[in-house]
C-alpha cells in the first residue's frame, strides 16, 4: 500500500522559516559591522560571549535532538500510518520553530553583545535546518515507510 504525503505544505513551512532565518542573521550582523550601538551602557566580554555560545550550542543539542529522539520513537511505535503522519506534521513543525527561536535568540545576542561571532552560529543553525529539507527519504527515514509517495 501507498501513502501519500503532501509534500507542498511542509516546503511552504521550511522556505518561510529559512527565509526569516536568513534575515534575522543578517539584518543584526549588518547593522552592528556598521557601528550600530543598541545598549551603550553594556560592555561585553569575550568570555560573555563564549559563555553564550557554549549555552546556545548545549541548549540545541541537548533539548532539541533529546526531544525528537524521543518523538520519532513515539511515532515509529504507531501501528496506523494516518496517526503517524498526524503527529510527525506537528514534529516538523515544532523543529521549524525551534530554528526559528533560535535564530531569534541569536539575532537578539548579536545587537546586545555587538559580538558578531554569533553571526556564525545563526549561519550553522541556518545549514542544519537544511537536513530536515522536505524530501522522499527524509520522510521515509523518520516515519519509518518505504511505501511514501509524495504528492
Amino acid at each position: 500500500m501507498l501513502y501519500p504525503i503532501n509534500i507542498k505544505k511542509y516546503k511552504t513551512l521550511f522556505i518561510f522559516i529559512l527565509i526569516a532565518n536568513i534575515v534575522l542573521i543578517t539584518v543584526p550582523f549588518v547593522l552592528v559591522k556598521m557601528g550600530y550601538v543598541f545598549f551603550p551602557a553594556y560592555k561585553g566580554s569575550k568570555l560573555v560571549s563564549y559563555s553564550l555560545i557554549g549555552l546556545l550550542i548545549t541548549g540545541t543539542l541537548l533539548l532539541q535532538v533529546k526531544y525528537q529522539r524521543k518523538k520519532l520513537i513515539q511515532i515509529a511505535w504507531m501501528p496506523f500510518f494516518d496517526a503517524r503522519i498526524k503527529l510527525y506534521n506537528k514534529l516538523f513543525t515544532i523543529r521549524m520553530y525551534w530554528h526559528l527561536v533560535s535564530c531569534i535568540v541569536t539575532a537578539i545576542i548579536i545587537i546586545v553583545t555587538l559580538d558578531t561571532y554569533f553571526f556564525y552560529y545563526g549561519i550553522l543553525d541556518v545549514v542544519m535546518a537544511f537536513m530536515y529539507y522536505p524530501r522522499l527519504a527524509l520522510f521515509q527515514r523518520e516515519l519509518r515507510e518505504e511505501n511514501i509517495v509524495l504528492v
